[in-house]
C-alpha cells in the first residue's frame, strides 16, 4: 500500500513537470483566477510552515504526510507561475488544477488519520476551499471536481448536518459595514465550514472537524458584509454540502437601535 501511494505521488509529480513543455500560445487567464492562484500558494505555504512547527514541537508527522504536503506546495507554486505567464493556455492551467485536486486527496487522507493540531487542519481546509474556488473559476460551466467525484453519496445528508443562524446584527457605524453573526452548526464528520461570496471564502467558521460523534458547534464571528448575497456552507467527509444564505440587515446611524 505504501509503495502504491509513493508511486502515485511520483506519477503526479512527473506529469506536473511535463506540463512545463506544453503550449506557448497566448491565452486569456481570468484575473480572478490569477489572484486565487496566488492566494492558494500563500495558504499552502502556511500549511507547510505550520507542519514544520508541529514537528519541532514534538508532534509525530510521518514522512509520507510531509512529502504529500511538500508536493502540494510545489504544485501551487508552479500553478501561480503558470497563471501569471502570458503564454499559458487556460486548458493547461486547468490540467494543473486537476492534478492538485488529486494531490489534495492524498494529503487529506494523511492529515485526517494523523495526529495534527486543529489549527493546522483549519489551515488545510482553507487551502482546499481556495483550490475548489479556483477550479470553479476555470470551469464555471460544470460542477467542481470534488463534488463530481462523490456525486451519488453527496445527495444524502447522512451526517445530519444543520445550520441555524440565530442573529445577524450591525456592529459598525455610518462609516463601516461590519456585522456580528451568531449561530449553531451541527452534525458529524464535518470537514469544512465557512462563509462564501461568489465562491470565494470570506471567513472560516470554527467547528469541530472530523468528529465522528454528533456535535453542536455554537459560533460567534464578526465580518464586513460583502455587498451581495453571502452563504454559510458546511461540507462533510462524503462531499455533502449544506448551505444557508446570510441576510445582512441595513445598518443605521446608531447601531443597536431600530
Amino acid at each position: 500500500m505504501r509503495k502504491r501511494g509513493l508511486k502515485t505521488i511520483q506519477i503526479l509529480a512527473a506529469f506536473l513537470l511535463a506540463l512545463i513543455f506544453f503550449g506557448d500560445a497566448a491565452a486569456d487567464i481570468p484575473s480572478a483566477a490569477r489572484r486565487e492562484a496566488a492566494r492558494l500558494e500563500r495558504l499552502a505555504i502556511n500549511v507547510w510552515e505550520g507542519m514544520l512547527d508541529d514537528v519541532s514541537f514534538g508532534y509525530s508527522i510521518d514522512q509520507r504526510t510531509r512529502l504529500g504536503v511538500f508536493n502540494f506546495v510545489n504544485g501551487t507554486r508552479y500553478l501561480k507561475q503558470k497563471a501569471e505567464s502570458r503564454r499559458t493556455q487556460p486548458k493547461e492551467l486547468s490540467e494543473v488544477v486537476v492534478l492538485l485536486l488529486l494531490q489534495s486527496q492524498i494529503v487529506d487522507r494523511s492529515l485526517r488519520f494523523g495526529k495534527t493540531r486543529r489549527a493546522l487542519l483549519r489551515d488545510w481546509e482553507e487551502a482546499k476551499a481556495s483550490l475548489v474556488s479556483l477550479d470553479r473559476l476555470l470551469h464555471h460551466d460544470r460542477e467542481p471536481f470534488a463534488r463530481r467525484r462523490d456525486a451519488p453519496r453527496a445527495r444524502e445528508n447522512i451526517n445530519d448536518l444543520s445550520i441555524e443562524i440565530k442573529k445577524v446584527s450591525h456592529s459598525g457605524n455610518i462609516f463601516k459595514n461590519k456585522y456580528r453573526i451568531r449561530g449553531v452548526i451541527s452534525g458529524r464528520n464535518i470537514v469544512s465550514a465557512g462563509i462564501y461570496y461568489k465562491e470565494r471564502l470570506l471567513k472560516s467558521v470554527s467547528v469541530r472537524l472530523h468528529e465522528r460523534r454528533f456535535t453542536e458547534n455554537p459560533f460567534k464571528l464578526s465580518m464586513e458584509a460583502p455587498g451581495g448575497d453571502a452563504i454559510l456552507r458546511v461540507i462533510d467527509n462524503r462531499g455533502f454540502v449544506l448551505e444557508k444564505p446570510i441576510d445582512f440587515p441595513a445598518g443605521g446611524l446608531f447601531p443597536g437601535f431600530k
